[in-house]
């Protein structure tokens, strides 16, 4: 399967930066007959190329890869995002699951760690009665081998008083090893939260717990 990213014109020399730890250069090539404007990328060119494993969304600049300058190539568009698992493109649609990329602090945001009886946060955040707060938790730890988010649950509480904290579905969202959602204090206490989700490609099951304290 190729990666595939429709141009602004055709007959253009393109090619696309990956934003992994390397910042990946990949050269594009325009198809033919019915599907000229069609400029697409190879696994095995993104095997050369030594792109990470992950979910992308290239951005497509004029010019060839050898002589990438991001200073100086001007932007043609994104390529359509897909999850490329090292070796292969594993689907050029990734599950509709809800992007957010609302920028979190490093205070807001937990680590999963295994604590012997199963997968939790490395510390406990609090947020005050009345605050609305986004909070990130960082699955990398547990994700599977090329794993990423297939579905992610209802955020409930496990244990705390029931109402307590609130949750705003509507900015919950994924960004690559990151789940983030909004929090709402209600009551004072100290509340153990579940996040259910799943990993894909092998449809595993993940519930996660992390602490927060509702302080006055």
């Amino acid at each position: 399967m190729d990666m595939i990213y429709e141009g602004s014109a055709t007959g253009l020399t393109l090619h696309c930066l990956f934003r992994d730890a390397s910042d990946s250069v990949v050269d594009l090539t325009e198809q033919a007959g019915d599907k000229v404007r069609v400029y697409t990328v190879t696994e095995a060119a993104l095997v050369a190329a030594g792109v990470a494993a992950g979910t992308h969304r290239p951005l497509v600049l004029t010019g060839t890869a050898s002589s990438h300058n991001i200073a100086v190539d001007t932007r043609d568009g994104f390529a359509e995002t897909f999850y490329f698992d090292g070796v292969k493109i594993i689907d050029l649609a990734v599950p509709s699951l809800p992007v957010s990329q609302v920028p979190v602090p490093a205070e807001r945001t937990l680590t999963l760690r295994n604590n012997g009886s199963g997968w939790v946060g490395d510390r406990t955040l609090s947020l005050r009665v009345g605050e609305e707060k986004i909070f990130s938790v960082d699955f990398r730890k547990d994700f599977p081998l090329s794993g990423r988010f297939s579905t992610v649950g209802t955020i409930a509480i496990e244990s705390g008083a029931v109402g307590g904290v609130t949750f705003n579905a509507a900015s919950q969202g994924v960004d690559r090893d990151l789940l983030k959602f909004e929090v709402t204090g209600v009551i004072v206490g100290t509340y153990v939260i579940e996040l259910p989700v799943t990993y894909a490609p092998n449809n595993e099951v993940a519930k996660p717990l992390v602490t927060l304290e509702v302080i006055a």
